[in-house]
């Protein structure tokens, strides 16, 4: 079996019609493919017979070593972005192939107790945590976190003193659909979307008095419209809701672009993907202080991020009357732009490496 410099374990790469967390990941490896030796398995999909992949799998989690010694190239980095493997195969296959494991944090899964967004629920200090944590010292793990505020998070973790770096996703990978020609301006449109509207963690409950707080605070909001993308989240709020429904990328693209302002309530995530849709369409976006868009927006540079129910809706009206922000490509760039994150992964797979 051939060996390789990196091997990574590669989950599905799209989802709605859109690229994933996996999928940008696999991009970049690509892009990186003069400069290292990459083989991929495929998890939960079909790569049909590429030769960049060793073989497609549903699950790795009930192979035995003697499989994963037989099956899986020898590699010098195993690469992860998610929990692909047990806290046992990864120590088998740490001593049996020598290699270094790094994980990559896109929704905070590692810092938890069986919890994906354990800064929402205070899930740090359980057993599986522990378990984890043990492992992940015996095979001298790397995280690589999404955004700062995966490092936020894991700073208030058991694994606090786990080694680490942050590399985002790449702003470049982003759809943007031909502008429309003939955008309505008459109205002033706010954006909300996700797939899964009731999950507790998209602040549903926190839109819903957003609007309420907006509304009654500023009376000349009266004629705004609120779009929402995704199954119709059946909101209650005093403007007129007009639901978009699942959109692909490029409808998505145009939801954006055809709104003033796009409002992420997220609570907690590593992400999400959104949050950089939106400034890439030209969308300003407000947002609380629990997601990447602490490291992509500024005051009022992209948009804004906040802390309260209040200071949010205070934001919304900025943008949707006063207009006082501006959209900086060059600003989002300086932190997640495709030339920097491939110098970054560059660096740290040569480190590991050349040691």
């Amino acid at each position: 079996m051939n060996s390789c410099d990196i091997l990574y374990i590669c989950g599905v790469p799209f989802y709605n019609q859109s690229i994933s967390g996996n999928g940008v990941i696999l991009n970049i490896l690509n892009s990186l493919g003069e400069s290292f030796n990459v083989k991929k398995i495929a998890l939960n999909w079909n790569a049909g017979q590429r030769d960049d992949f060793v073989f497609s799998t549903d699950s790795l989690l009930d192979k035995s070593n003697n499989w994963l010694k037989n099956n899986i190239p020898n590699h010098k980095i195993l690469f992860l972005v998610g929990d692909d493997l047990t806290n046992d195969q990864l120590v088998f296959i740490n001593k049996y192939f020598k290699s270094q494991t790094v994980v990559y944090v896109m929704t905070n899964w590692l810092f938890g107790d069986g919890d994906q967004y354990p800064e929402l629920n205070k899930s740090f200090h359980g057993e599986a945590s522990l378990k984890r944590l043990n492992a992940y010292k015996q095979i001298n793990c790397h995280i690589l976190n999404a955004s700062s505020h995966c490092e936020k998070v894991q700073s208030i973790s058991l694994f606090k003193d786990i080694d680490s770096s942050l590399i985002p996703l790449p702003f470049n990978q982003i759809h943007v659909s031909e502008p429309i020609k003939e955008k309505d301006t008459s109205n002033r449109v706010i954006l909300w979307g996700t797939t899964q509207p009731q999950t507790r963690r998209k602040g549903l409950k926190e839109f819903e008095d957003i609007l309420k707080i907006l509304k009654e605070k500023y009376p000349k909001t009266s004629g705004v419209k609120i779009h929402t993308a995704g199954p119709d989240p059946k909101l209650n709020c005093p403007f007129e809701v007009i639901n978009k429904g699942l959109l692909d990328q490029s409808g998505m693209s145009l939801a954006y672009q055809g709104a003033n302002v796009f409002a992420l309530t997220t609570l907690a995530d590593g992400g999400p993907m959104m949050a950089a849709e939106s400034i890439k369409n030209k969308t300003p976006l407000v947002s609380f202080n629990t997601n990447v868009s602490m490291d992509i927006t500024s005051n009022g540079i992209n948009g804004y991020t906040v802390d309260s129910n209040e200071d949010f809706a205070d934001k919304l009206y900025v943008i949707l009357y006063e207009s006082d922000f501006e959209i900086s490509y060059d600003f989002i760039k300086k932190f997640n732009s495709e030339e920097i994150v491939l110098n970054k992964y560059k660096n740290l797979f040569s480190g590991i490496l050349n040691k």
